[in-house]
Protein backbone atom coordinates (compact mmCIF):
# COMPACT_ATOMS: atom_id res chain seq x y z
CA UNK A 1 0.00 0.00 0.00
CA UNK A 2 1.46 3.27 -1.00
CA UNK A 3 2.42 5.82 1.74
CA UNK A 4 0.43 9.25 1.06
CA UNK A 5 2.43 12.40 0.79
CA UNK A 6 1.67 14.92 3.33
CA UNK A 7 0.38 16.89 0.35
CA UNK A 8 -1.64 14.12 -0.59
CA UNK A 9 -2.96 13.62 2.61
CA UNK A 10 -3.63 17.94 3.56
CA UNK A 11 -5.68 17.21 0.56
CA UNK A 12 -7.75 14.99 1.56
CA UNK A 13 -8.23 16.70 4.89
CA UNK A 14 -9.12 19.96 3.35
CA UNK A 15 -11.90 18.47 0.85
CA UNK A 16 -13.71 16.54 3.80
CA UNK A 17 -13.72 19.43 5.81
CA UNK A 18 -14.93 21.69 3.64
CA UNK A 19 -17.53 18.82 2.19
CA UNK A 20 -19.05 18.96 6.12
CA UNK A 21 -19.38 22.43 6.27
CA UNK A 22 -20.85 23.01 2.69
CA UNK A 23 -23.51 19.79 3.76
CA UNK A 24 -24.10 21.45 7.24
CA UNK A 25 -25.46 24.74 5.25
CA UNK A 26 -27.54 22.97 3.43
CA UNK A 27 -28.66 20.52 6.31
CA UNK A 28 -29.38 23.86 8.34
CA UNK A 29 -31.35 25.70 5.35
CA UNK A 30 -33.46 22.52 4.70
CA UNK A 31 -34.12 22.34 8.60
CA UNK A 32 -34.93 25.92 9.09
CA UNK A 33 -37.81 25.42 5.56
CA UNK A 34 -39.09 22.32 7.25
CA UNK A 35 -39.44 24.47 10.63
CA UNK A 36 -41.47 27.05 8.74
CA UNK A 37 -43.33 24.93 6.49
CA UNK A 38 -41.62 26.51 3.90
CA UNK A 39 -42.04 30.11 4.05
CA UNK A 40 -39.73 31.78 6.61
CA UNK A 41 -40.18 35.28 7.61
CA UNK A 42 -38.48 37.51 6.26
CA UNK A 43 -34.36 37.52 6.11
CA UNK A 44 -35.01 34.50 8.69
CA UNK A 45 -33.49 31.89 6.58
CA UNK A 46 -30.23 34.54 6.29
CA UNK A 47 -30.37 35.14 10.04
CA UNK A 48 -30.10 31.26 10.47
CA UNK A 49 -27.65 30.06 8.30
CA UNK A 50 -25.55 33.12 8.60
CA UNK A 51 -22.36 31.32 10.84
CA UNK A 52 -22.60 28.35 9.00
CA UNK A 53 -22.63 30.12 5.59
CA UNK A 54 -19.72 32.05 6.29
CA UNK A 55 -17.84 28.96 7.19
CA UNK A 56 -19.11 27.13 4.13
CA UNK A 57 -17.56 29.61 1.91
CA UNK A 58 -14.62 29.76 3.80
CA UNK A 59 -13.84 26.16 3.30
CA UNK A 60 -15.28 26.27 -0.41
CA UNK A 61 -12.37 29.22 -0.92
CA UNK A 62 -9.46 27.25 0.97
CA UNK A 63 -10.98 23.80 -1.20
CA UNK A 64 -11.12 25.73 -4.59
CA UNK A 65 -7.12 27.04 -4.01
CA UNK A 66 -6.00 23.34 -2.84
CA UNK A 67 -7.94 22.04 -6.54
CA UNK A 68 -5.08 22.94 -8.53
CA UNK A 69 -5.15 19.71 -10.52
CA UNK A 70 -7.51 16.97 -11.78
CA UNK A 71 -6.04 14.79 -8.88
CA UNK A 72 -6.10 16.88 -6.51
CA UNK A 73 -9.71 17.36 -7.44
CA UNK A 74 -10.30 13.50 -7.60
CA UNK A 75 -9.27 12.90 -4.32
CA UNK A 76 -10.90 15.70 -2.75
CA UNK A 77 -14.13 14.30 -4.39
CA UNK A 78 -13.25 11.21 -2.81
CA UNK A 79 -12.88 12.46 1.16
CA UNK A 80 -16.18 14.42 0.50
CA UNK A 81 -17.79 11.06 -0.50
CA UNK A 82 -16.58 9.19 2.41
CA UNK A 83 -17.43 11.93 4.80
CA UNK A 84 -20.90 12.82 3.69
CA UNK A 85 -21.46 8.50 4.15
CA UNK A 86 -19.82 8.33 7.44
CA UNK A 87 -22.16 11.07 8.90
CA UNK A 88 -25.40 9.63 6.86
CA UNK A 89 -24.66 6.22 8.51
CA UNK A 90 -23.05 6.86 11.62
CA UNK A 91 -26.20 6.52 14.18
CA UNK A 92 -26.26 9.72 16.40
CA UNK A 93 -25.96 7.98 20.35
CA UNK A 94 -24.47 10.97 21.82
CA UNK A 95 -27.66 13.36 21.49
CA UNK A 96 -28.92 14.45 24.44
CA UNK A 97 -32.39 15.50 23.66
CA UNK A 98 -34.22 12.12 22.94
CA UNK A 99 -38.00 11.14 22.01
CA UNK A 100 -39.59 9.21 25.10
CA UNK A 101 -42.57 6.91 24.76
CA UNK A 102 -45.34 9.60 24.94
CA UNK A 103 -43.38 11.08 22.20
CA UNK A 104 -42.02 14.27 24.18
CA UNK A 105 -38.42 15.46 24.51
CA UNK A 106 -36.20 14.07 26.99
CA UNK A 107 -33.17 13.08 28.53
CA UNK A 108 -32.50 9.29 28.77
CA UNK A 109 -34.52 7.07 30.62
CA UNK A 110 -33.97 5.01 33.59
CA UNK A 111 -30.35 6.81 33.96
CA UNK A 112 -27.77 8.38 36.20
CA UNK A 113 -26.21 11.10 34.49
CA UNK A 114 -22.62 13.24 36.70
CA UNK A 115 -21.70 16.40 34.82
CA UNK A 116 -18.42 18.03 36.44
CA UNK A 117 -18.30 21.37 35.16
CA UNK A 118 -15.01 22.82 36.39
CA UNK A 119 -13.92 23.23 32.62
CA UNK A 120 -16.97 25.13 30.79
CA UNK A 121 -15.91 28.66 31.08
CA UNK A 122 -20.02 29.07 30.41
CA UNK A 123 -20.98 27.59 34.34
CA UNK A 124 -19.30 29.35 36.78
CA UNK A 125 -19.26 28.11 40.19
CA UNK A 126 -21.60 25.07 38.54
CA UNK A 127 -20.61 22.08 40.87
CA UNK A 128 -20.48 18.40 39.99
CA UNK A 129 -23.91 17.24 39.45
CA UNK A 130 -26.06 14.06 39.21
CA UNK A 131 -28.84 13.73 37.33
CA UNK A 132 -30.87 10.54 38.02
CA UNK A 133 -33.97 10.29 35.42
CA UNK A 134 -36.94 8.40 35.41
CA UNK A 135 -38.43 5.91 32.87
CA UNK A 136 -39.78 9.01 31.26
CA UNK A 137 -36.04 10.83 31.02
CA UNK A 138 -37.19 13.17 33.34
CA UNK A 139 -35.29 14.57 36.51
CA UNK A 140 -37.87 13.17 38.93
CA UNK A 141 -39.25 10.52 40.42
CA UNK A 142 -41.37 7.66 38.61
CA UNK A 143 -44.71 9.14 38.20
CA UNK A 144 -47.55 6.91 38.87
CA UNK A 145 -50.13 6.57 35.82
CA UNK A 146 -53.37 6.60 36.47
CA UNK A 147 -52.27 8.61 39.74
CA UNK A 148 -53.97 8.34 43.58
CA UNK A 149 -57.33 9.77 43.19
CA UNK A 150 -56.98 10.30 46.59
CA UNK A 151 -54.75 13.29 46.26
CA UNK A 152 -54.49 16.78 44.36
CA UNK A 153 -51.97 16.62 41.46
CA UNK A 154 -50.02 19.01 40.38
CA UNK A 155 -48.23 18.88 37.16
CA UNK A 156 -44.42 21.18 37.11
CA UNK A 157 -43.48 21.48 33.20
CA UNK A 158 -40.69 24.19 32.21
CA UNK A 159 -37.02 24.11 31.10
CA UNK A 160 -33.61 23.73 32.39
CA UNK A 161 -34.70 26.25 35.07
CA UNK A 162 -37.04 23.37 36.54
CA UNK A 163 -34.85 20.70 35.08
CA UNK A 164 -32.31 22.42 37.50
CA UNK A 165 -29.32 22.87 35.39
CA UNK A 166 -26.70 23.82 38.35
CA UNK A 167 -28.53 21.65 40.79
CA UNK A 168 -26.18 19.52 42.50
CA UNK A 169 -28.86 16.60 43.15
CA UNK A 170 -32.00 15.90 42.39
CA UNK A 171 -33.39 16.46 45.98
CA UNK A 172 -32.87 20.24 45.23
CA UNK A 173 -34.56 20.37 42.12
CA UNK A 174 -38.13 22.61 42.30
CA UNK A 175 -40.04 19.78 41.74
CA UNK A 176 -38.50 17.64 44.69
CA UNK A 177 -38.59 20.60 47.03
CA UNK A 178 -42.23 21.57 45.60
CA UNK A 179 -43.23 18.18 46.75
CA UNK A 180 -41.91 18.12 50.33
CA UNK A 181 -43.69 21.84 51.06
CA UNK A 182 -47.17 20.77 49.72
CA UNK A 183 -46.47 17.45 52.25
CA UNK A 184 -45.63 19.70 55.15
CA UNK A 185 -48.24 21.96 54.09
CA UNK A 186 -51.19 19.89 53.66
CA UNK A 187 -49.99 16.07 54.34
CA UNK A 188 -51.47 13.44 52.29
CA UNK A 189 -53.73 15.68 50.09
CA UNK A 190 -51.20 16.62 46.99
CA UNK A 191 -48.79 14.54 44.73
CA UNK A 192 -46.49 16.48 42.53
CA UNK A 193 -45.38 15.37 38.63
CA UNK A 194 -42.25 17.28 36.99
CA UNK A 195 -41.56 17.00 33.57
CA UNK A 196 -39.02 19.65 32.55
CA UNK A 197 -36.52 19.34 29.58
CA UNK A 198 -33.53 21.99 28.68
CA UNK A 199 -34.64 24.57 26.26
CA UNK A 200 -38.18 24.22 25.74
CA UNK A 201 -40.60 26.98 25.33
CA UNK A 202 -43.86 27.72 25.06
CA UNK A 203 -45.02 25.25 22.19
CA UNK A 204 -43.04 22.45 23.90
CA UNK A 205 -45.03 23.43 27.12
CA UNK A 206 -48.23 23.44 25.25
CA UNK A 207 -47.28 19.66 23.85
CA UNK A 208 -46.38 18.73 27.31
CA UNK A 209 -49.61 20.03 29.31
CA UNK A 210 -51.52 18.02 26.34
CA UNK A 211 -49.92 14.89 26.72
CA UNK A 212 -49.34 14.52 29.96
CA UNK A 213 -52.88 15.91 31.37
CA UNK A 214 -54.65 13.08 29.33
CA UNK A 215 -52.41 10.26 31.81
CA UNK A 216 -51.80 12.35 34.75
CA UNK A 217 -55.03 14.46 35.08
CA UNK A 218 -53.71 17.40 36.68
CA UNK A 219 -55.75 19.64 39.36
CA UNK A 220 -52.90 22.47 38.54
CA UNK A 221 -50.06 22.49 36.23
CA UNK A 222 -47.57 25.11 36.77
CA UNK A 223 -44.99 26.53 34.20
CA UNK A 224 -41.49 27.77 34.81
CA UNK A 225 -42.05 30.92 32.77
CA UNK A 226 -38.83 32.74 31.28
CA UNK A 227 -40.92 35.65 29.32
CA UNK A 228 -39.48 36.85 26.06
CA UNK A 229 -36.58 33.48 26.46
CA UNK A 230 -39.81 31.33 26.22
CA UNK A 231 -41.06 32.43 23.08
CA UNK A 232 -38.65 30.63 20.50
CA UNK A 233 -40.38 29.00 18.47
CA UNK A 234 -37.71 26.75 17.31
CA UNK A 235 -37.95 24.77 20.62
CA UNK A 236 -35.98 21.20 21.25
CA UNK A 237 -39.90 19.54 21.23
CA UNK A 238 -40.87 21.30 17.68
CA UNK A 239 -38.00 20.52 16.16
CA UNK A 240 -37.84 16.82 17.41
CA UNK A 241 -41.73 16.42 16.00
CA UNK A 242 -39.74 17.52 12.66
CA UNK A 243 -36.78 15.61 12.45
CA UNK A 244 -37.53 12.32 10.45
CA UNK A 245 -37.79 9.15 12.65
CA UNK A 246 -34.61 7.58 11.60
CA UNK A 247 -32.55 6.82 8.67
CA UNK A 248 -29.76 9.13 7.06
CA UNK A 249 -30.94 12.50 6.95
CA UNK A 250 -31.62 12.09 10.73
CA UNK A 251 -28.19 11.07 10.94
CA UNK A 252 -27.11 14.16 9.13
CA UNK A 253 -29.04 16.55 11.15
CA UNK A 254 -27.93 15.31 14.62
CA UNK A 255 -24.59 14.44 13.24
CA UNK A 256 -23.80 18.05 11.97
CA UNK A 257 -25.33 19.74 14.77
CA UNK A 258 -28.09 21.29 12.68
CA UNK A 259 -30.84 21.21 14.62
CA UNK A 260 -28.85 21.88 17.84
CA UNK A 261 -27.53 25.41 15.63
CA UNK A 262 -31.18 25.98 14.70
CA UNK A 263 -32.67 26.22 18.60
CA UNK A 264 -29.35 28.11 19.38
CA UNK A 265 -29.53 30.50 16.64
CA UNK A 266 -33.08 31.33 16.82
CA UNK A 267 -32.42 31.98 20.97
CA UNK A 268 -29.58 34.48 20.14
CA UNK A 269 -31.38 36.09 17.85
CA UNK A 270 -35.14 36.18 19.28
CA UNK A 271 -36.24 39.75 19.03
CA UNK A 272 -34.74 39.39 15.40
CA UNK A 273 -37.55 36.51 14.96
CA UNK A 274 -40.20 36.75 17.21
CA UNK A 275 -40.65 40.22 16.67
CA UNK A 276 -42.16 39.28 12.89
CA UNK A 277 -45.49 39.15 11.98
CA UNK A 278 -45.42 35.26 12.22
CA UNK A 279 -43.24 34.84 15.49
CA UNK A 280 -46.19 37.04 17.12
CA UNK A 281 -48.81 34.82 15.57
CA UNK A 282 -46.78 31.78 16.93
CA UNK A 283 -46.39 32.98 20.42
CA UNK A 284 -50.39 34.13 20.43
CA UNK A 285 -51.67 30.98 19.16
CA UNK A 286 -49.31 29.19 21.98
CA UNK A 287 -51.08 31.40 24.82
CA UNK A 288 -54.77 30.37 23.48
CA UNK A 289 -53.94 26.96 23.44
CA UNK A 290 -52.64 27.07 27.17
CA UNK A 291 -55.91 29.25 28.38
CA UNK A 292 -58.30 27.16 26.49
CA UNK A 293 -56.79 23.49 27.27
CA UNK A 294 -57.23 25.04 31.18
CA UNK A 295 -60.59 25.63 30.80
CA UNK A 296 -61.51 22.66 29.15
CA UNK A 297 -59.75 20.48 31.18
CA UNK A 298 -60.74 22.35 34.26
CA UNK A 299 -57.40 22.56 35.75
CA UNK A 300 -55.78 25.99 37.26
CA UNK A 301 -52.74 26.97 35.82
CA UNK A 302 -49.85 28.92 37.31
CA UNK A 303 -47.27 30.59 35.93
CA UNK A 304 -44.07 31.00 38.02
CA UNK A 305 -42.63 34.20 36.06
CA UNK A 306 -39.10 34.32 36.35
CA UNK A 307 -38.65 37.82 34.58
CA UNK A 308 -41.35 40.70 34.39
CA UNK A 309 -43.66 40.34 31.06
CA UNK A 310 -46.80 41.33 29.55
CA UNK A 311 -50.18 40.61 31.34
CA UNK A 312 -50.73 36.89 30.25
CA UNK A 313 -54.40 35.81 29.17
CA UNK A 314 -56.97 34.52 31.48
CA UNK A 315 -57.26 31.91 33.38
CA UNK A 316 -53.64 32.33 33.57
CA UNK A 317 -52.16 32.90 37.01
CA UNK A 318 -49.11 34.22 37.70
CA UNK A 319 -46.38 34.02 40.41
CA UNK A 320 -44.18 37.15 39.67
CA UNK A 321 -40.15 36.67 41.78
CA UNK A 322 -40.37 39.98 43.84
CA UNK A 323 -37.68 42.05 42.94
CA UNK A 324 -35.29 41.07 45.94
CA UNK A 325 -35.33 37.49 44.18
CA UNK A 326 -34.56 38.33 40.94
CA UNK A 327 -31.61 38.13 38.82
CA UNK A 328 -29.64 41.43 39.24
CA UNK A 329 -27.07 40.51 36.58
CA UNK A 330 -24.43 38.90 38.94
CA UNK A 331 -23.44 36.12 40.94
CA UNK A 332 -25.32 35.56 44.00
CA UNK A 333 -26.32 33.32 46.87
CA UNK A 334 -29.74 32.90 44.63
CA UNK A 335 -27.96 33.04 41.01
CA UNK A 336 -25.39 31.56 38.99
CA UNK A 337 -24.18 34.96 36.92
CA UNK A 338 -22.84 33.99 33.50
CA UNK A 339 -25.86 32.20 31.87
CA UNK A 340 -28.19 33.68 34.99
CA UNK A 341 -29.61 30.08 36.08
CA UNK A 342 -31.12 29.67 39.94
CA UNK A 343 -29.10 28.07 42.87
CA UNK A 344 -31.07 25.91 45.41
CA UNK A 345 -31.42 28.27 47.50
CA UNK A 346 -33.32 29.96 45.19
CA UNK A 347 -35.54 26.62 44.39
CA UNK A 348 -36.26 26.78 47.86
CA UNK A 349 -37.68 30.34 48.45
CA UNK A 350 -39.39 29.53 45.09
CA UNK A 351 -41.21 26.10 46.15
CA UNK A 352 -42.37 27.82 49.58
CA UNK A 353 -44.18 30.21 47.57
CA UNK A 354 -45.45 27.87 45.32
CA UNK A 355 -47.08 25.46 48.03
CA UNK A 356 -48.65 28.23 49.72
CA UNK A 357 -50.18 29.47 46.38
CA UNK A 358 -51.66 25.89 45.72
CA UNK A 359 -52.66 24.62 49.21
CA UNK A 360 -54.87 27.86 49.36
Amino acid sequence: MRTLKPAEILDYAVFAAASVLLLRLLVVAGLVLALTGGRPGPGELLILTAKPLAFAAAAAAVAAWRARSREALRRGLRASALAGIALAAWPPGWIDTRENALGLASRCADCVQDHDYSGSEGKDGYPSCRFRNNSLGYRDVEPAFPPDPSRRRVLLVGDSYVWGDGIPDNAETLGYLLRADLERLAPGRFTVMSAAHPGLGLYGYLRFIDVLSERYRPDAVVVGYLGANDHDPFDPQLILERLPRGGPVRNLLLNLGAAQHVHAASVENGERIWGSERGRGFIAAAFRGLSANALADGYRLLFLSYFPHEPLPEPIETLELPERLRYQGRASDLWYAKDFHPKTALNRQLSRALAERLSR
